[in-house]
Formats: structure tokens, C-alpha cells, sequence
């Protein structure tokens, strides 16, 4: 199985499909009855778990770079800085990596960016915690790559 994305004349993906292996751009511009540009992004070997793909998951949204051959994800956040090597966007502080979760279990802090205050936010449910209002709140020291609580 092959998958192909539907690229409008602004170089933006507008629909994504599924299509058998041996097919290209023709094929889908007769069988989805669309004159746009198709784009094939990800392909499945048959027989194989072996996989070929372009720079990143086509998105709908997203877009195609036709110089760098790579499908660019929509930008989440006006803070996000696009990496050239990777084709994607990264944060200006860099995700938190395990580390001193002052005690608790390793994994179990639940992240989430704010722009805002170009952070991260973090939150620890507690184990008795039956209606998500039990918790702890933290916030990511990326100097010392710790976990503060607040």
C-alpha cells in the first residue's frame, strides 16, 4: 500500500489517500477525479515491514516543499523555530527528557507547552485522583532538567 497526498497550486495538502503499491500521480489524478498535484509520501513494501517515506506524515494543512522534497507541518505555535536538518518545527525550549521527577515515578508527568510564558507545564495526577482535580503542577527547569514543582 502507498499513500499519496493531494497538493493544491499553493503547495498546501488538501486531502490524503490510500492507494494501492504500483500507482503514481496519474493514477490518482483519474481515480480521485482531480487535476492537482499527488504526491506520494509514505509506501509499504509488500511482503515486508520495510517502509520508504519523505521527510515527515503528510498533513492535511500542511505543506509541500518541492525544493527540499519534504511535507512541512502546520506550525502549532508562532514560538516554534523550523529546523532545517529535520524539516519540522522545534520548540525554543527543547521537550523535556526524563529526568528528577522529585520523587515520583519516572514517565508519569503529563506536559504541555505554554506559549504564553515559553515553557513547559507539567501535572501529576494523584493515584486517588477519581475526577481530574487531584493533582501536582510542575514547571520544567531546562537548565538543570528538573522538574519544579509550583
Amino acid at each position: 500500500m502507498a499513500y499519496f497526498a493531494e497538493i493544491n497550486s499553493s503547495n498546501i495538502v488538501i486531502d490524503i489517500k490510500v492507494t494501492p503499491d504500483d500507482v503514481d500521480q496519474t493514477w490518482c489524478q483519474n481515480h480521485f477525479n482531480s487535476s492537482n498535484t499527488w504526491i506520494q509520501y509514505w509506501r509499504l513494501a509488500p511482503g515486508t515491514h520495510d517502509s520508504s517515506k519523505r521527510y515527515n506524515q503528510a498533513d492535511i494543512g500542511g505543506t509541500y516543499d518541492s525544493a527540499r522534497d519534504a511535507f512541512i507541518p502546520i506550525k502549532g505555535y508562532p514560538s516554534l523555530i523550523f529546523n532545517e536538518s529535520t524539516c519540522d518545527w522545534d520548540f525554543p525550549v527543547a521537550i523535556p527528557v526524563h529526568g528528577n521527577y522529585t520523587g515520583l515515578p519516572d514517565d508519569s508527568i503529563g506536559y504541555s507547552w505554554d506559549e504564553e510564558n515559553q515553557r513547559w507545564l507539567g501535572k501529576y495526577y494523584l493515584p486517588e485522583d477519581t475526577d481530574g482535580t487531584q493533582y501536582r503542577s510542575f514547571v520544567w527547569d531546562p537548565t538543570n532538567l528538573v522538574w519544579n514543582e509550583v
